[in-house]
């Protein structure tokens, strides 16, 4: 299987706009199981599922798209068939499959709440600047982006380090995420 998939529904999902301003709140999804801080609500999309060969990738995401900078949180829920033996060596393929044709600034593992990750900073060819947090735990892969969309790429640093920073997963649902993850898939 091609791990470029995640990486297709992440620039397929960015939503409708809103002006900038200073609103920053706490969002909290227990259906999967973590919270962050967004400058707005976002607009949260229902699972889409990606089936490839014997494989099924089911996405939701919560997006958040401004004029200058683009919010993006990404849970994908794999399949059993889909046997992540190395979480490193998998979130480093992802990577890599997201980031070709990039300039790669930073790309440096990172633990959250005892689960590996990888903190990626790039700019696309386009000229984005993107700022990306990937993290596996236990069958499902967490994608928190930020897309800074402006030409001097200033306005969104410090607002992409505190929305990767205030993600958390929540203790019952890693729980939920790990039975989940051993229970089989139709």
């Amino acid at each position: 299987m091609r791990l470029f998939l995640p990486a297709l529904v992440l620039m397929a999902v960015w939503s409708g706009g809103a002006a900038a301003a200073d609103n920053w709140t706490k969002f909290r999804s227990d259906a999967d199981g973590f919270s962050i801080e967004f400058p707005y609500t976002p607009t949260t999309q229902e699972p889409l599922p990606l089936v490839v060969g014997d494989v099924t990738i089911a996405t939701r995401s919560y997006a958040l798209d401004l004029d200058k900078q683009a919010y993006l949180v990404s849970v994908s829920a794999l399949s059993n068939r889909l046997f992540v033996s190395n979480p490193m060596v998998f979130l480093d393929s992802l990577v890599k499959e997201q980031t070709a044709g990039a300039e790669v600034e930073t790309n440096s593992p990172v633990e959250i709440d005892g689960n590996p990750g990888r903190d990626v900073v790039f700019t696309t060819a386009e000229g984005e600047l993107v700022y990306a947090r990937e993290i596996y735990a236990a069958g499902t892969l967490y994608q928190i982006v930020v897309r800074d969309k402006a030409k001097d790429h200033r306005a969104a640093k410090a607002d992409a380090a505190r929305f990767l920073k205030s993600f958390r997963l929540g203790a019952a649902s890693q729980k939920d995420a790990k039975q989940t993850a051993r229970s089989p898939q139709d």
